[in-house]
């Protein structure tokens, strides 16, 4: 934090002084920050236009944190603070246009999505930028992760040929509600490494042409790969038919339907790279 920046630490509102988490942040920050500082009631950052200065509030949220944003305030969440003091780090650097940061949880993380529902995208890309992330459009060299909501697409397999993590929705879900609790946490900590996108993430998979036995163990490959299971042909839900040859009903109708064919050591090879693989050279044709 720059040496001329005034710090105000926002009083919480009545109904929250007691908050023991928020007390001892707002007390312990206080207390290692060097610059000056003082406190503001709700009523007064009411008040406030584009003063000079950083904004340290709790919660991120009502009348005052809503008017503090609208004037292109910097804020930082308490947590925030305490993440830098405890650990020796520098506060987020100030951006071309001030945000509020919750905490650090997300710290380096620059983020960009990939088949993710309107809606969630905007949670999540919100969720981003309160830890202290990034959220661009596309991919570039300095993209760390994509969020995927099913496997396959153009960005995916991009993103996989350059070394880009990609990840579930739930994964920022997750940290988020982690990086809710005392303490610091990053999105890059091995407990968050469960939420790296399945293989079969958004697929649906009919098996057909094998006995019992074969077949409940292909139907646990796609359901342990993230995918949906079926157990008849449906048209525009079912993704790919696995089969041993190119023949009956289902094949059929695979075929008019344009879902792909392949063989079940496509299903093997995607679960052996732990990622969605080109079935191109598993697919099934009649010669």
């Amino acid at each position: 934090m720059a040496d001329d920046s005034q710090v105000f630490f926002v009083k919480p509102p009545t109904d929250q002084e007691n908050n023991s988490v928020l007390t001892k942040a707002f007390f312990q920050a206080v207390k290692n920050l060097k610059n000056k500082h003082q406190w503001l009631s709700q009523e007064d950052c009411l008040k406030l236009g584009k003063e000079k200065g950083v904004y340290i509030c709790e919660p991120f949220s009502g009348p005052a944190f809503e008017h503090l944003q609208s004037v292109e305030n910097q804020i930082y969440g308490p947590q925030c603070i305490l993440s830098c003091l405890l650990h020796e780090m520098e506060l987020p650097k100030r951006f071309e246009k001030p945000r509020a940061i919750y905490n650090l949880a997300m710290r380096n993380v620059i983020l960009c999505c990939t088949s993710i529902d309107k809606a969630v995208r905007e949670d999540i890309q919100a969720k981003v930028l309160l830890m202290s992330g990034e959220v661009v459009g596309g991919l570039s060299k300095k993209t760390t992760h994509l969020i995927a909501g099913e496997v396959g697409t153009n960005k995916y397999n991009v993103a996989y040929d350059h070394g880009i993590k990609v990840m579930t929705a739930d994964w920022v879900l997750k940290v988020w509600e982690a990086s809710l609790k005392p303490g610091h946490i990053l999105a890059q900590d091995e407990q968050f490494e469960k939420y790296r996108c399945p293989p079969f993430l958004g697929l649906t998979v009919v098996v057909s042409g094998y006995h019992s036995a074969e077949r409940n163990t292909l139907k646990n490959f796609v359901l342990r790969g993230g995918g949906n299971y079926s157990e008849e042909m449906k048209k525009n839900e079912c993704t790919h038919l696995i089969t041993k040859k190119p023949e009956g009903a289902n094949y059929e109708a695979a075929k008019t339907w344009k879902i792909k064919i392949v063989e079940d050591k496509w299903l093997k090879e995607c679960m052996d790279k732990k990622r969605y693989v080109d079935p191109t050279p598993f697919l099934i044709e009649k010669k």
